[in-house]
């Protein structure tokens, strides 16, 4: 795990408590995330970095947990338009949420995407990795 600086979460911290709208205005928490691990994974629409992570985790952490674990994409300061884009252009596989005022963000950071955060199955931050580090991404896979 890599603390740093601008995180404003702990290991051994719960799930910070967050909602968002989806396409059709329904309003969803985080706790629907409760009960698999959950790796949540902050980028930006424009950041290269964020694409070569989402590549990384998708072939060597995802394909291997398919159905065990949520995975889902939160876009710092993101349109829903630009969330919309990136999943198709991408071709990824879970959902993501667009956090256009970094509310969401600001619960986990303050600065640099990618940021990765796995979460035990009762919601507690059992691993973080700020950019992208293809080494740390497996060693997080070992605790899932």
């Amino acid at each position: 795990m890599i603390a740093d600086e601008y995180s404003n979460i702990k290991p051994g911290e719960m799930l910070p408590n967050f909602s968002w709208k989806d396409k059709k205005g329904n309003i969803h928490g985080s706790s629907v995330f409760l009960g698999k691990p959950l790796i949540l994974v902050f980028f930006a629409s424009s950041c290269k970095y964020c694409k070569f992570n989402f590549s990384f985790l998708s072939r060597q952490v995802i394909s291997d947990y398919k159905g065990e674990i949520e995975v889902v994409g939160i876009g710092r300061g993101c349109s829903e338009v630009e969330v919309e884009l990136y999943h198709s252009d991408n071709d990824l596989n879970f959902p993501l949420i667009a956090d256009p005022t970094k509310e969401i963000y600001s619960m986990f950071a303050s600065k640099i995407v990618p940021r990765n955060y796995l979460f035990n199955a009762s919601g507690a931050l059992t691993f973080s990795i700020r950019g992208y580090k293809p080494e740390q991404i497996l060693l997080m896979k070992k605790r899932i």
